[in-house]
């Protein structure tokens, strides 16, 4: 009699860690995880119906580099796209040359690879962008070599307590107690392009820039550009240090340059047609 005792009870135990009772039913499965988002990486560009042409290159890390213009509006746009799970974000900062201003901004986006690319705030899309295939040919430094004439957008700007007394510049705004200036600043400029990629930078004012520009690892359609300011006039400061991307239009014979310092608190951009 005890030696059933002792199996009834083993049983017992057995039913218990197993969940007992026998009521073990099918399980839900668990829902597979989320498709991630397709990567946004290309060159994108539209024509808005007011009338500003916007081109906008999404580096193979996530990096965004953007500009716009009409005739009486250019502007630079830097920031970063991220994917989380289905989520595509994008984090910009908007630098408007004409109006002086600089405005953080932020989007989500559907992506059809290669194809389309839409950015929406809220439930609003505002920028619905196409593919540019020459972002898949290989990038060529001999096509850029030669002379450009046109002017370079530079700005910086600073962040401060609001009650700290410094003197704005341009333009600034204060936002939870910190007030951000600006300075902005265009200068008609050449930019001579080598067929080595040494690219040097002169304006009307004692200011100068020089450096290099390279094809990027990728192999794709989009360089990598360095530069050092010199002198006492630079708008940025002297001896700067610069980086951003080039690309080259070859049917219109225009190149696009957009760069920062590492901290992002000064940038150069400079569109212009070749002249020779």
């Amino acid at each position: 009699m005890k030696f059933k005792l002792a199996a009834l009870s083993l049983i017992s135990v057995l039913m218990t860690a197993c969940g007992g009772g026998g009521d073990d039913g099918p399980k839900t499965p668990e829902a597979p995880p989320a498709a991630a988002s397709a990567s946004p990486e290309g060159r994108w560009s539209m024509r808005g119906s007011d009338g500003v042409a916007r081109v906008m290159t999404v580096l193979e890390n996530g990096e965004v580099w953007s500009s716009y213009s009409r005739e009486e509006e250019i502007g630079q746009v830097h920031g970063s796209a991220s994917i989380e799970g289905q989520a595509l974000t994008f984090k910009l900062m908007d630098v408007n040359f004409v109006s002086r201003y600089i405005n953080e901004v932020s989007f989500t986006g559907a992506v059809t690879p290669q194809v389309s690319l839409q950015l929406k705030s809220g439930e609003r899309i505002t920028h619905d962008m196409t593919y540019d295939v020459t972002y898949d040919e290989p990038a060529q430094v001999e096509a850029l070599a030669g002379q450009y004439a046109g002017v370079a957008h530079s700005y910086t700007y600073k962040s401060s307590p609001a009650d700290s007394g410094v003197e704005t510049a341009d333009s600034s705004k204060s936002t939870d107690g910190i007030r951000t200036s600006f300075t902005f600043s265009d200068d008609e400029s050449t930019v001579e392009i080598s067929d080595k990629g040494e690219i040097n930078l002169t304006s009307e004012r004692n200011c100068s820039a020089s450096g290099t520009i390279s094809p990027r690892a990728t192999g794709k359609n989009v360089l990598d550009v360095a530069l050092v300011l010199k002198g006492s006039a630079c708008s940025l400061a002297d001896g700067a240090n610069l980086k951003g991307i080039a690309s080259y239009d070859a049917d219109g014979g225009q190149v696009r340059i957009q760069t920062m310092n590492e901290s992002k608190d000064q940038g150069l951009s400079f569109t212009a047609t070749k002249t020779k």
